[in-house]
């Protein structure tokens, strides 16, 4: 949040997007796209966009943005050629008039590595998890420890509004005032710092929906104890958070740099509505408590809703009627619950982002892998309608993220001929799904091992035949 002369800076606020050509049914393709600008604390930064596919159509499409940047750095877009794409791209700018008050919301960026693997759903959240909410040291004296980029430190004071109201990030106070984020009371260290953001950053996977979920970005709210909690108010404020972050993009790259639909075509993510909405707000002649005097604002909006683009500690109906026996009436109901500030465990319940649809639906839509070689074999793998007898091997699949799968000699089907020597000759391998049609998700790497275990040489066996027999004929 800064304030005075803010002539030099400007906000993107819109992005326009039309199509290069027209073509009934056709589409544009999808692609990240970085903006790189220079902050109002001076620092390059770059916002990456995740731009879906666009129908083609006469005319645009447009994409809600809100960027503070200063004027004379300009904008930098890469990719520059949007046309392999099959869009170019227009921009709406709003140049803030000097002597404003202008809010911008703190960006950070945050990267892992997945190792190549064979990863269960639990596997994958863990490796992300840990990816994401592994403590980093900082160069910042007593405040060393705080480095992640989604628990930070900071003063109190005049840089910083509090997240107040669904609509509006950038709001604090009473109605139609705006002050600075958490001004210390009376008696507090003018020094003293905060911390913001979100305590637990946390992917869950849910075995009954098979859906991945965001089951928490925020930072709880906790009692004595610490155990976390909502806090509830008799005048209707219910505070189910002390903090929180919201995500602006979620992207991927493969092993060599391309870009690769992890969130959205893996985990199932929509991410059109997973990104919040954000539009300039404008407002004139509002009072600026710090100035003692109306200001004009222009400070972003976001469309922030629990379970879709933010989580929060689940609030239940339960939480309002009182334990206390003191509560109880003669005849057993409650008197009028709430008397003061109530806190109720959350039990470790959110409001949690679900993914739009089951990954599992379409990437794992049978459970396991059928071996199929042909090759003369006798044996008989049966099922409830047929029966097949070139089945060698029934492997159990994991959850596949560009990896692989892969089987042991425990999962083969042993076939021991008997009877008139065969040749082993024309082998025909096959790998198929469940209902023996070809697996649709193999790479080209795919190895399957056959193993030839023989049995003594026939003259072995008529020697030790003879020797019997002449043992018996004694």
């Amino acid at each position: 949040m800064i304030s005075g002369d803010t002539a030099d800076f400007d906000f993107i606020t819109q992005l326009v997007f039309n199509t290069t050509t027209y073509k009934a049914g056709g589409q544009s393709k999808p692609f990240d796209l970085t903006i790189t600008y220079t902050n109002e604390k001076d620092v390059v930064t770059n916002k990456i966009l995740s731009i879906p596919a666009y129908q083609n159509q006469l005319t645009p499409h447009t994409y809600g943005i809100t960027i503070l940047y200063k004027r004379a750095e300009g904008l930098k877009f890469s990719p520059s050629d949007l046309t392999q794409f099959g869009v170019v791209l227009d921009k709406k700018i709003f140049e803030v008039p000097a002597d404003h008050i202008v809010g911008s919301p703190e960006l950070y960026t945050k990267n892992l590595t997945l190792e190549k693997g064979a990863y269960s759903p639990v596997d994958l959240c863990n490796a992300i998890n840990k990816g994401l909410t592994e403590q980093v040291s900082i160069s910042d004296g007593d405040y060393s420890l705080y480095g992640n980029q989604f628990l930070q430190v900071k003063p109190r004071g005049g840089n910083y509004m509090v997240a107040i109201g669904q609509n509006q990030l950038l709001r604090g106070g009473a109605a139609n005032v705006f002050e600075p984020f958490l001004t210390p009371p009376n008696g507090t260290p003018a020094g003293e710092r905060l911390l913001v953001g979100a305590d637990q950053i946390e992917l869950s996977f849910s075995d009954s929906t098979q859906k991945f979920l965001w089951n928490q970005i925020h930072m709880s709210v906790y009692d004595d104890t610490g155990a976390p909690v909502n806090s509830y108010n008799p005048d209707g404020v219910v505070l189910k958070k002390a903090g929180g972050i919201f995500w602006t993009h979620l992207g991927a790259k493969d092993s060599n740099g391309n870009y690769f639909d992890f969130w959205s075509n893996l985990l199932g993510f929509d991410l059109t509505k997973l990104y919040p909405q954000e539009s300039l707000n404008l407002e004139t002649g509002v009072y600026w408590r710090p100035a003692n005097a109306n200001r004009d604002i222009a400070a972003p909006a976001y469309n922030l809703q629990a379970g879709q683009n933010i989580t929060e500690g689940l609030s239940t109906i339960g939480a309002l009627v009182p334990t206390s026996k003191d509560a109880q009436t003669a005849a057993g109901g409650y008197f009028n619950p709430l008397t003061g500030v109530v806190e109720n465990p959350t039990n470790g319940k959110n409001t949690a982002i679900e993914a739009a649809t089951s990954t599992l639906q379409a990437a794992q839509r049978f459970g396991y892998f059928l071996i199929e070689v042909n090759a003369k074999f006798l044996g008989k793998f049966v099922q409830k309608d047929q029966m097949k007898n070139n089945i060698r091997a029934i492997v159990g699949r994991y959850y596949e993220l560009n990896s692989y799968t892969s089987g042991s000699q425990g999962d083969s089907l042993l076939y021991t001929h008997i009877g008139t020597p065969m040749y082993l000759e024309s082998f025909k391998c096959r790998i198929l799904d469940s209902d023996q049609n070809l697996a649709p998700n193999l790479g080209p790497d795919n190895t399957i091992f056959l193993q030839i275990v023989k049995n003594p040489k026939n003259t072995e066996l008529g020697q030790v035949e003879s020797a019997v027999q002449g043992q018996d004929k004694k």
